[in-house]
């Protein structure tokens, strides 16, 4: 798909010049925060152009895109495999959760470590997609700067469903006695495709 689309361009996919560090997230507002924070440019033949952006510049002199992802698994992933193909080699989200937990009111700070998948996307990237994990290194690099930043925050297990309106509350209920620190749609599948893909995320 990517190679098509770069074609119909007349570009190569490296031409679509996404970094090999990005961040994405389902908020628009946030994306174009980030965006002009990093003084990025828009990525001008990114698939989705103007619907669902992409930009890239630089912090601290490393290349870093910053995308707008749609929501739910199925797109959020089928995005991130083209992210991928264009050259993304670690991918950072920033999203909305709902909290499981007394201990974590809104506005709370939640770094995911690994997810209980109650999505149907991850089972077609891994065998046993029960408990999918985020990269290691990056759960630390990314607590050392919300510890630098004074930032609290808690990192642990989370819970990714495709269907927010079915979570009742034995299943809450469950999760929240389980330990499970927040529900979303995305993230399990998100470090599905990435452990399939060999990237960090």
């Amino acid at each position: 798909v990517v190679r098509y689309h770069a074609k119909l361009c007349g570009i190569s996919a490296d031409e679509i010049a996404i970094a090999p560090l990005l961040i994405v997230s389902w908020m628009k507002p946030a994306v174009d925060r980030i965006a002009r924070a990093l003084d990025c440019a828009p990525c001008k033949h990114w698939l989705y152009g103007d619907a669902c952006p992409a930009f890239t510049g630089s912090v601290n002199g490393q290349a870093v895109s910053v995308g707008l992802l749609r929501v739910g698994a199925p797109a959020s992933v089928m995005m991130i495999e083209e992210f991928i193909a264009c050259g993304a080699k670690t991918i950072i989200g920033l999203g909305y959760a709902g909290s499981l937990q007394p201990t974590l009111p809104v506005g709370s700070l939640i770094l995911p470590t690994e997810c209980v998948s109650d999505e149907g996307t991850s089972a077609h990237y891994v065998e046993s997609p029960s408990r999918m994990a985020a990269s290691p290194e990056l759960v630390q690099e990314l607590s050392e700067a919300a510890r630098e930043k004074k930032l609290p925050f808690r990192a642990g297990r989370f819970w990714t469903t495709d269907a927010p309106y079915k979570e009742t509350l034995p299943v809450n209920e469950k999760n929240q006695r389980d330990g499970v620190l927040g529900v979303d749609m995305e993230t399990s599948a998100m470090y599905a495709v990435a452990a399939h893909r060999n990237v960090r995320c």
